[in-house]
C-alpha cells in the first residue's frame, strides 16, 4: 500500500513544474479553495436572512441553519479525530523525507502529513451540505476533490493522506447527520425561528 502511495505521489507531483498554468491552479486548489468553500456555505446560509422579511422562506432558513450547525460539528469532530490519529500514526510530509519533490507552496507549519486536515474539512463540509442541499453539496464535493488533488500536486501530502482525510471527513458528516436526524434538529431549529405571538 505504501509503495503504491509513493508511486501515485510521484506521478501526481511530477506534473508540477511542467506548466505555470497548472502550477497556479494547483496552488489555488491547495491553499485557497477551502476558504471559498467555507465562504460559499456561509453565503448560502445567510442569504435568506438578508432578504426582506416578506419574502423569507422559513423552511430554507431552517435548512440553512442546520447546514451550518452540522457542517461545523462534523468538521470539528473530524479534525479532532485526525489529530488523535496523527499522534499514533505520525507520518512526515513528502518534502521532508523525499528528494526531488516539487514543493510549490511554503512548507506548512505542522510537520504531520497523515491525515490531511484540508481534506478532512473540505469533505466534512461537502457531505454535510450534500445531505440537505443537493446542488450546493455537489459543487462542494467537486471542490473537495480539487482540494485533495491540489495538496498532492503542490507536494505537501501523499495520496493516502488526502484519502484518509476524505474518509474521516465524510464519516463524521454522516455521523453528525444521523445524530441530527435522530434528535430532530430541523424541528428544533424550526421552533427557534418561528416567531412567538
Amino acid at each position: 500500500m505504501i509503495d503504491l502511495d509513493l508511486k501515485l505521489f510521484r506521478i501526481i507531483n511530477d506534473l508540477s513544474g511542467q506548466s505555470s498554468a497548472l502550477d497556479t491552479v494547483s496552488i489555488f486548489f491547495a491553499r485557497w479553495l477551502i476558504f471559498i468553500m467555507i465562504a460559499l456555505v456561509i453565503f448560502f446560509s445567510l442569504r435568506q436572512l438578508l432578504k426582506d422579511s416578506a419574502v423569507r422562506r422559513r423552511s430554507e432558513i431552517v435548512r440553512d441553519t442546520v447546514i451550518v450547525l452540522r457542517s461545523s460539528l462534523a468538521s470539528i469532530c473530524a479534525i479532532f479525530d485526525g489529530l488523535i490519529l496523527s499522534l499514533f500514526l505520525f507520518r512526515p510530509r513528502p518534502f521532508v523525507v523525499l528528494t526531488d519533490v516539487n514543493l510549490l507552496i511554503n512548507p506548512p507549519l505542522t510537520a504531520k502529513s497523515f491525515p490531511s486536515d484540508h481534506a478532512i474539512i473540505s469533505f466534512a463540509l461537502a457531505f454535510s451540505v450534500l445531505m440537505l442541499h443537493r446542488r450546493l453539496g455537489a459543487v462542494l464535493l467537486i471542490c473537495a476533490g480539487a482540494v485533495a488533488v491540489g495538496r498532492v500536486l503542490v507536494g505537501v501530502h501523499y495520496p493516502l493522506d488526502v484519502l484518509a482525510g476524505a474518509i474521516l471527513g465524510t464519516a463524521w458528516a454522516l455521523i453528525i447527520t444521523l445524530i441530527g436526524r435522530h434528535l430532530r434538529d430541523e424541528a428544533r431549529v424550526d421552533k427557534l425561528v418561528t416567531p412567538k405571538h
